[in-house]
């Protein structure tokens, strides 16, 4: 008895001052009480990590990814302590690992373990890890497909309000993926989600309320969710706002506004609003006609995919490409170069 005492009275102290060195950074990190300063609150962070704090192993693992307080970036140390952290149970941790194993730019991509630590996140109640893992078994990743399990992860992180999660399970309330088709439910989901300011939920209720689905049939509350959507870049959205202009569904009838908004969702990325555009310069329907702009348009819709328009756009390239001279279509090539150049810059800042 006397051995185990002493043991614990060994062990009490490195517990106590791992817990103080842990606070202690905290305050120097925040400027409670303590002049702000990110170099002694890391330092004291790592002390404390490396006598097993399970928060300051987490803390250090972002000491170490982000570069902070002057320490180096070094993913590989910040993966170990982020695995020792979720080892311990600290949720963040194990988000941050399925996020960085699923993700792959940091740490070779791994589905299985990704799925791994985002199911022992999901356990504990955390809503992204949930939404993460409903998403892998949707696609089969990682794990086998379960639209079901897929469904019960949606529904636990939409009813903690994560509007992504909510987005989500209104499309399967909307597609019947999983679940019986229920557009009502569909249409209460996407204005949760919505109302936070989701681009992808503001398109899919206008959708909703464009075509009076699960609510009644309203061109103008459409028009104010379609328009907030496009506003935020969800380019689909505009190229429907487009088609609203041209046939004058809850504004007045405006080419010149199709046009804009078409344009608009071309830049997005929008297939849609490509081949929309693309079909525009070529018939010159509210734009003077322009081989060019019309070559690029139907090449980039093609390229982005608009399902079962495919063959339509191949015949309206085709015959675009017979009536253009060499030079022509050399400029049209290199525009659509510079457009995808352009747009996978965009995606590498915006992970940054």
């Amino acid at each position: 008895m006397a051995a185990a005492s002493a043991t614990a009275d060994q062990v009490r102290p490195s517990t106590e001052s791992a817990e103080s060195d842990y606070q202690l950074s905290l305050k120097y990190e925040k400027g409670d009480g303590l002049p702000k300063d990110e170099r002694k609150a890391v330092a004291l962070a790592l002390k404390a990590a490396e006598q097993g704090h399970a928060g300051a192993q987490e803390r250090a693992g972002f000491i170490y990814k982000l570069g902070l307080g002057g320490t180096p970036k070094d993913i590989t140390k910040a993966v170990e302590w982020f695995k020792r952290a979720a080892d311990s149970d600290r949720v963040v941790s194990q988000l941050m690992l399925g996020s960085m194993l699923q993700d792959g730019s940091e740490v070779p991509r791994d589905l299985k373990a990704a799925a791994k630590y985002f199911a022992k996140a999901a356990a504990h109640g955390q809503p992204v890890a949930q939404y993460s893992l409903a998403l892998m078994y949707l696609k089969g990743e990682g794990v086998n497909s379960d639209l079901a399990r897929a469904v019960e992860l949606l529904s636990a992180a939409s009813e903690q309000g994560l509007a992504q999660a909510q987005n989500e399970l209104g499309l399967r309330y909307r597609n019947g993926e999983g679940v019986a088709v229920d557009f009502a439910k569909a249409v209460q989901l996407f204005q949760r989600a919505a109302e936070q300011g989701l681009p992808k939920a503001q398109f899919c209720l206008g959708q909703m309320y464009y075509y009076g689905r699960g609510t009644s049939l309203d061109y103008t509350t459409a028009q104010r969710w379609l328009k907030k959507a496009a506003d935020r870049g969800e380019g689909d959205a505009a190229a429907f706002l487009g088609v609203m202009s041209g046939n004058g569904q809850g504004v007045t009838k405006d080419i010149n506004e199709m046009i804009r908004w078409y344009t608009v969702a071309a830049n997005a990325n929008s297939s849609q609003g490509q081949a929309m555009l693309a079909t525009c310069y070529h018939k010159g329907e509210g734009v003077d006609p322009d081989r060019v702009a019309a070559w690029k348009w139907y090449t980039l819709a093609l390229e982005s995919g608009v399902p079962g328009a495919e063959e339509d756009l191949k015949q309206g390239r085709q015959a675009v490409e017979k009536m253009m001279t060499p030079d022509e279509l050399e400029r049209a090539k290199g525009l659509v170069k510079d457009f995808v150049t352009n747009r996978q810059k965009q995606k590498d800042t915006s992970k940054r």
